[in-house]
């Protein structure tokens, strides 16, 4: 394992040098990144939950009780007790294997750095499923009940939507607030938007006291970090975003124990690596040699890794039939 850990140890830093390679440029991740910042704040059993094997585990939220409100004080009195709501959640493996070839790396460029950029490779193309599979998780929790009743914007029933005219543009996230108020949510927001959203809010929040129109009063309470290039604009939108109060979605990313731990056996080793591109998450190493005959050379001698993480998304559960906690919004196009 000496061999493993010294090669390892210089393609982590040979890493930080390939960020600035055009060929090898990352994506930004927000979807990913804001909901596993929320994960502290929506699950009471977090380590609980990053501590478990199975594929599924349960995880425990705070819930809503009510009970009846009198005009009476008493000396003999009951009560209900707090409680909390219960779900079962699933993780999914995000996977990516590839190999190191000892006599291919010597003729080509240095083992560390040869090694850094299967590494990178690996890490990008399991951060794009993983992000692309939490846009499809926040369409999947959309809300199919929306209270909104103003005269701003119109709830689409059929797609789960609320729909604002593009006349409205230079009101569209203060708008955004005022809904999210009509459904009771009145803490910070988080949002994903579309790439054409990043440019409306950029340009309003240039827009302060001193110019002919102030609308940057619409950004307070608002987290915009969440631009994505993934979404699926309709022919009638300028924009997409969803949004929900903070700490009500959010996503987990565990690794077996045996990888956090580290184990080194005569037919495989286990260990973990941090995800060098900023996600905050750690991934599982499984790594083995083998002889090998083919392709470039023969008697090779070949090392196959596979690098790994389990990833649980959820959003806190409510009570009422249709309802959840992210809305989904659309700027249309001004020829509607």
């Amino acid at each position: 394992m000496a061999y493993t850990d010294s090669i390892f140890t210089a393609a982590q830093v040979r890493m930080s040098e390939l960020f600035s390679e055009p060929e090898l440029r990352a994506a930004l991740r927000p979807v990913n990144t804001i909901l596993l910042k929320n994960a502290p704040a929506l699950f009471i059993n977090l380590q609980d939950i990053v501590d478990s094997e199975g594929v599924q585990t349960d995880a425990f939220y705070f819930k809503r009780t009510t009970a009846a409100v009198t005009n009476a004080r008493t000396s003999d009195h009951t009560g209900g007790f707090g409680t909390s709501a219960h779900d079962t959640i699933s993780f999914t493996p995000y996977v990516r294997s590839f190999g190191h070839s000892t006599k291919d790396s010597m003729h080509n460029v240095l083992g560390a750095d040869f090694l850094a950029n299967e590494i990178y490779n690996a890490f990008q193309d399991i951060m794009i499923d993983i992000e692309t599979d939490s846009l499809a998780f926040l369409e999947t929790n959309k809300s199919g009940v929306n209270d909104y009743g103003g005269q701003f914007g119109t709830f689409d029933e059929a797609d789960d939507i609320l729909d604002i005219p593009y006349v409205y543009k230079d009101k569209f996230f203060n708008i955004t607030k005022q809904v999210m108020r009509s459904n009771d949510y009145r803490k910070p927001l988080d949002i994903i938007y579309s790439t054409d959203g990043s440019i409306i809010f950029q340009e309003q929040a240039a827009q302060g006291p001193g110019n002919e129109k102030n609308l940057v009063y619409q950004m307070a309470g608002i987290n915009f970090d969440g631009v994505s290039d993934l979404f699926s604009i309709d022919n009638d939108e300028w924009l997409q975003m969803y949004a929900w109060e903070r700490g009500a979605a959010a996503m987990v990313s565990r690794i077996p124990k045996v990888n956090a731990m580290g184990k080194d056996t005569p037919v495989a080793d286990y260990f973990s690596l941090p995800n060098l591109l900023g996600s905050g998450m750690t991934f599982a190493v499984h790594a083995y040699w083998a002889k090998a005959d083919g392709g470039n050379f023969t008697q090779d001698v070949v090392r196959y890794y596979q690098l790994s993480v389990d990833i649980a998304r959820s959003v806190a559960p409510l009570s009422n039939s249709g309802e959840k906690v992210i809305q989904k919004f659309s700027l249309l196009t001004d020829n509607i």
